[in-house]
């Protein structure tokens, strides 16, 4: 039964860490689309790498 859940529990917690990343994301992009300038494609790249990051430590 254990077996069974872990891999459930190990998708949920990827989702929810995924969701979390994704909305602090898409918050920072609003606030600097409100400020007048477009994140810059390194700043993308950026949160690329610290979502990967994230998703390997899960």
């Amino acid at each position: 039964m254990a077996a069974i859940a872990m891999p459930s529990t190990h998708a949920a917690t990827h989702a929810i860490l995924l969701i979390i990343t994704l909305r602090i994301m898409v918050g920072d992009i609003n606030r600097r689309i409100g400020k007048g300038g477009l994140p810059s494609r390194g700043f993308s790249t950026a949160w690329y790498i610290r979502i990967e990051t994230l998703a390997e430590r899960v």
